[in-house]
C-alpha cells in the first residue's frame, strides 16, 4: 500500500532522530516539509525534472537532485538557477563510457560491430572519430577487444588532452602523472618515433603502464629530471574529480568545499615543478578532470606571475580558444579543463 507523503516525512524524521540525533531530525523535517509544499504549489512537477514554473530553494535542490548544499550553493551562483539545473539534471543521468579505437589495430566499423555484437549499445564520439560510447563495461572485461589491444576504455576529454600535445616526431614526451598508463599508450600509439618518460608515484598502477615508454617511480612535486630536456610535458593533475560524478556519485559526499583550494595548491606545485624540465619553445598541456575555476583558469592564471609562457590553442582542429573547458551539460563530456602553454 502507497504510504501518503506525510507520513513517509514522519518515518524520515523518527529515523534521523534515531540514528543522528535530535538537530539532525530537526533539519530533515524542516527540509522535507518544505519541499511538500513547493510540491504542492506546483514549483516542482516531478522530482529529479528540471522546474518549469519559478525557481527552487537551495535546500529544496539539494533534495531533489540529490546533491550536497554547498555544492548546489555553489553552481547556483557561477551558473545561475537554470543552467545549474541542467548540470545537475545530467550528472544524474545514467552514464555513457568512452573508448578508443585503436585505429591501426582495427577500424572503427569493425569495432563498432564486435561491440554490437556484445549486446553493448555503442554511439559515436562528440568530437574524436577514434571515440565511441558504449553504455555498459562489464562485457567487454574479458573481451578479445581488450585483451588484443583493438581498442582502449578512455574518457573522450582524456583523448582530447593528448591530441592537445601535438607531437611531432623525434620528441621527447613525459607524462608527469602517468597513472595505469592510459595517457601513454595514446601517446604511442598516436605519434610515431618518440621518446615517451612515464613518470607516477605509485608502483602498482606503473605495472599497468605501457612497456613501450620509460617507466619512473617518482613524484610530480620533485620532478627527478636534470635540466630542461623534455620537448613536451602533460600534466594531468590531480583534482577534485567533480567533472566526473556522472560516472562516479560518491564523489559529490566525499568531497568537502576545502578540497577544491587543497587541489589547487597541489596542482600549482606540480606546474612548477615539472615545467622547470621543459625546454625553451616547448609545450606543456595541463588538463584535469574538473572545471573549478581554481583547478583550471586560476591555476594558469597565477602560474603567468612566476614564468614566462603563451598560452596556444590545445585543439586547433576544433575551435579557436585559448583553453578549453568541458561543461558536462554543454558537450555531453565529463567535466574537463585543458590549457597548451608555450614555454618562452
Amino acid at each position: 500500500m502507497k504510504k501518503s507523503s506525510h507520513h513517509v516525512v514522519k518515518e524520515s524524521v523518527e529515523y534521523a532522530k534515531a540514528e543522528h540525533g535530535i538537530n539532525t531530525a530537526g533539519f530533515v523535517n524542516a527540509v522535507l516539509r518544505k519541499y511538500l509544499r513547493e510540491i504542492e504549489t506546483r514549483r516542482i512537477s516531478k522530482p529529479g525534472v528540471i522546474s518549469q514554473t519559478g525557481s527552487l530553494s537551495p535546500d529544496i535542490m539539494a533534495v531533489v537532485y540529490s546533491f550536497p548544499q554547498w555544492l548546489v550553493q555553489r553552481w547556483r551562483k557561477r551558473f545561475g538557477h537554470s543552467k545549474a539545473e541542467l548540470l545537475f539534471s545530467h550528472l544524474n543521468k545514467p552514464p555513457e563510457f568512452a573508448l578508443r579505437v585503436i585505429e591501426h589495430n582495427i577500424t572503427k566499423c569493425e569495432a563498432i560491430t564486435k561491440l554490437e555484437n556484445l549486446g553493448l549499445m555503442v554511439k559515436p564520439g562528440k568530437f574524436l572519430e577514434s571515440a565511441l560510447y558504449v553504455n555498459r563495461l562489464a562485457p567487454l572485461i574479458q573481451d578479445e577487444l581488450l585483451r588484443n589491444k583493438l581498442i582502449s576504455i578512455q574518457d573522450e576529454t582524456s583523448q582530447l588532452a593528448v591530441h592537445s600535445l601535438q607531437l611531432k616526431p623525434g620528441s621527447l614526451v613525459l607524462d608527469a602523472c602517468s597513472g595505469l598508463g592510459t595517457k601513454a599508450s595514446h601517446i604511442m600509439d598516436l605519434a610515431t618515433g618518440i621518446r615517451l618518460v612515464a613518470l607516477d608515484n605509485s608502483l602498482s598502477r606503473l605495472s599497468f603502464a605501457d612497456r613501450r615508454s620509460s617507466l619512473i617511480l617518482g613524484d610530480a612535486n620533485f620532478a627527478p629530471f636534470k635540466g630542461e630536456v623534455f620537448d613536451a610535458i602533460i600534466l594531468d593533475a590531480p583534482c577534485s574529480s567533480l567533472g566526473i560524478i556522472r560516472k562516479h556519485p560518491e564523489i559529490k559526499w566525499r568531497r568537502r568545499e576545502n578540497d577544491i583550494n587543497h587541489f589547487s595548491h597541489k596542482q600549482y606545485a606540480m606546474l612548477k615543478s615539472v615545467w622547470d624540465k621543459l625546454k625553451v619553445g616547448g609545450h606543456l598541456v595541463y588538463s584535469v578532470c574538473s572545471f573549478e575555476p581554481e583547478e583550471t583558469i586560476d591555476v594558469i592564471n597565477k602560474f603567468k606571475n612566476i614564468r614566462k609562457f603563451a598560452l596556444e590553442n590545445p585543439l586547433p582542429f576544433l575551435f579557436n580558444k585559448e583553453y578549453f573547458v568541458s561543461l558536462p551539460f554543454e558537450t555531453g563530456m565529463d567535466g574537463f579543463f585543458i590549457a597548451r602553454l608555450k614555454k618562452l
